[in-house]
């Protein structure tokens, strides 16, 4: 049998209504369809008319709203339409399913308290002009896109469902701003903005690639098994959380940046591999997972970072934990590879605590800094700890300087052992630095002393040289 031609009728009043199957309310412009009306007649809105369906029906048609106009669908009410232009006002308050025609939104599609609006195939845009309201529910379905250089507005208690398979590409100059919950287990592609607010909630599943701004005061958390790829800048603020969950990867590609303002909250206990910047101003930054810090990436904290994991410095990369910044560590911090760990702070690496400075890397101790070490610190062949301020092994702390490796007293610095402390190369205590033992301390190579060098525990010499006004060897 021949398949149906569609007809074209532009609806503007009565007569048209009654062309489609529907009953005209002439009070309100309003055209209700309380029945099945032909599934291939194109429809045309012009002219201030409400087209209202009350009445489930499947149009294999072009619908086109035109400015000043409006589509309502009735509570209960399901409407499959394949393909929508809209310039106008979409009112859904029931159920909307796009079909392979997809939409073009250039004015408002409002999507109701209870309603639901689905997208089964096809691509979809939301226009520069165009404005997204959800109080309900949206769900994007596998294959489906949806492109938006408008305003996504998901509301308090609403969600918006990315499926499997399915991907929201949010351009330049686009918006997405949420109260309620976005659940992605598709794609999600950043270039202009994503705002999650308070009490709001972001789960990923999947890929979420960001190349513009995400900021969050609510909560984002990376599941096992999802990728967030940061190029742009991602913040969590005003009280956020951001979790990246074991299994879960957060990759931060240079000159990308990661920040953690004061009062937020950042949980890693998955992967982090970071070459662009992280930056943490709040007392809520764990990690139980890994931190790889990459081919000069930037660490920096004025706040505290607590470790039970591994953070990994490499490649040219830095950390620096400023003034008020404190770094707590129970796992295990490796210095790699021409690295350098800069602390203005306090840095506590606590009984389980494992600090490895290797392979040409730096442990810079300022002037103001402190390092307290209840576990071991080990600092290899071709390695410099170097202290302008105050640096303490403590009663079960162990601190190893292996061959080729140098730990360097400044001027000003004082360094406390009251644990065990084991030279194999080289220690240089300079004028005005002083080196206090009240533990082991055995020297099994070189001390070049013109400081001050006290003890009250055990002291193995073996050599030792007092240098200019140098006293204790």
């Amino acid at each position: 049998a021949e398949a149906a031609k569609s007809t074209t009728i532009t609806l503007r009043g009565g007569h048209g209504c009654k062309l489609i199957g529907g009953s005209w309310i002439s009070g309100t412009s309003t055209c209700k369809i309380n029945t099945s009306i032909n599934p291939n007649t194109d429809i045309i809105l012009k002219g201030g008319v409400v087209l209202l369906f009350s009445h489930d029906n499947t149009l294999n048609i072009n619908l086109t709203i035109n400015s000043g106009t409006r589509l309502k669908i009735d509570s209960s009410v399901t409407l499959t339409v394949t393909h929508i232009i809209n310039s106008g006002i979409i009112d859904n308050n029931g159920i909307l399913v796009i079909g392979p025609g997809g939409f073009d939104n250039y004015n408002l599609i409002s999507n109701n308290i209870g309603a639901t609006f689905n997208m089964t195939t096809a691509n979809n845009y939301n226009e520069p002009a165009g404005t997204i309201f959800n109080i309900g529910t949206i769900n994007i379905n596998n294959g489906v896109t949806v492109d938006n250089s408008g305003m996504i507005n998901n509301n308090s208690g609403a969600k918006i469902t990315n499926n499997n398979g399915a991907t929201i590409i949010n351009n330049s100059g686009g918006t997405i701003d949420s109260s309620g919950t976005i659940n992605n287990s598709g794609t999600i592609t950043n270039s202009g903005t994503i705002s999650n607010y308070l009490n709001a909630i972001i789960t990923n599943t999947a890929t979420i690639t960001n190349s513009g701004t995400i900021t969050s005061n609510g909560t984002i958390t990376n599941n096992s098994g999802g990728t967030i790829d940061n190029y742009g800048t991602i913040t969590s603020q005003n009280g956020g959380t951001i979790t990246n969950q074991s299994g879960a990867t957060i990759n931060n590609y240079s000159p990308a940046m990661i920040t953690n303002i004061s009062g937020s909250n950042f949980i890693n206990g998955g992967t982090i591999n970071s070459t662009g910047n992280i930056k943490n101003y709040s007392n809520l930054f764990s990690n139980g997972g890994s931190i790889v810090n990459n081919n000069n990436g930037l660490i920096t904290s004025n706040g505290t970072i607590t470790n039970s994991g591994t953070i990994t410095n490499n490649d040219s990369s830095i950390i620096e934990n400023k003034s008020v910044g404190i770094i707590n560590s129970n796992g295990t911090i490796n210095n790699n590879s021409h690295t350098v760990i800069t602390n203005f702070g306090t840095i506590a690496n606590k009984v389980a605590g494992v600090i490895n400075n290797n392979d040409h890397a730096l442990i810079e101790n300022k002037s103001v800094g402190t390092i307290n070490n209840f576990g071991t610190i080990t600092n290899n062949p071709y390695t410099v700890i170097d202290n302008s301020g105050n640096i303490t092994n403590k009663v079960a702390g162990v601190i190893n300087n292996y061959v080729a490796g140098e730990i360097k007293n400044e001027s000003g610095g004082t360094f406390t052992n009251n644990g065990t402390f084991t030279n194999f190369w080289l220690i240089t205590n300079y004028s005005g630095g002083t080196i206090d033992n009240n533990g082991t301390f055995t020297n099994n190579e070189t001390i070049n002393n013109s400081g001050t060098i006290t003890n009250t525990g055990t002291f193995t010499k073996g050599t030792c040289n007092n240098i200019g006004s140098g006293t204790g060897c």
